[in-house]
């Protein structure tokens, strides 16, 4: 008895709410057939194991040729025992553990996933809030502005009339070669002088 009242073993309570758990697995009808599964596909896998190992073994080959159902009546004979057994069990507690393993790592995928889509939406919803209280605000301040504008404009605005005033044009200058020439001779060369003495 594992109860924890009648036991005192310090993990009574652990192996007990463990057994109770399995009893539950066992009377659910899709988790009993999802178990039946995995002890066939670990005993075929310790068949197969078992079959490779006594490929060349002449012992397992004579006990074949003495039985009367051959090689069926040897691994009928081999899985009563105990070695076959342990190892059925042992490898159907590594697949049931690899099992449980894909399914807590599967479970905490979608589990990260829902929270991340969770954040985004409300990410989202937090934006769109803000945007919204900016458009609110900004039509709030639509008379301001507008009566700011006004007022600049009846004040004269811009006296100027909008309209900017080029630049001077500057003389050509041969001792200051760095001063701006006029627009009409910044790309012209300047007139070559006279060969000959000078005069």
């Amino acid at each position: 008895m594992v109860h924890p009242d009648k036991c005192k073993h310090p993990e009574a309570a652990n192996a007990f709410e463990i057994l109770g758990q399995a009893q539950k697995n066992l009377l659910d009808d899709e988790k009993r057939e999802n178990l039946w599964k995995v002890l066939k596909m670990a005993r075929d896998e310790v068949r197969k194991e078992r079959d490779k190992e006594t490929k060349n073994d002449k012992a397992v080959e004579l006990a074949a040729i003495l039985h009367e159902k051959g090689k069926e009546g040897v691994r009928d004979q081999y899985e009563q025992t105990i070695e076959f057994h342990d190892r059925w069990r042992m490898k159907a507690r590594d697949l049931l553990a690899k099992s449980e393993w894909r399914r807590r790592k599967l479970t905490k995928r979608l589990k990260d996933e829902t929270q991340r889509a969770k954040e985004e939406t409300e990410e989202y919803r937090e934006q769109a809030k803000r945007q919204k209280e900016h458009e609110k605000q900004w039509e709030s301040t639509r008379d301001s502005r507008v009566g700011t504008w006004r007022d600049y404009m009846k004040k004269g605005g811009n006296k100027g009339g909008g309209h900017i005033k080029p630049p001077k044009q500057k003389t050509w200058d041969e001792e200051k070669t760095y001063v701006q020439r006029p627009v009409g001779e910044q790309h012209r060369p300047p007139p070559p002088k006279p060969a000959g003495p000078k005069k």
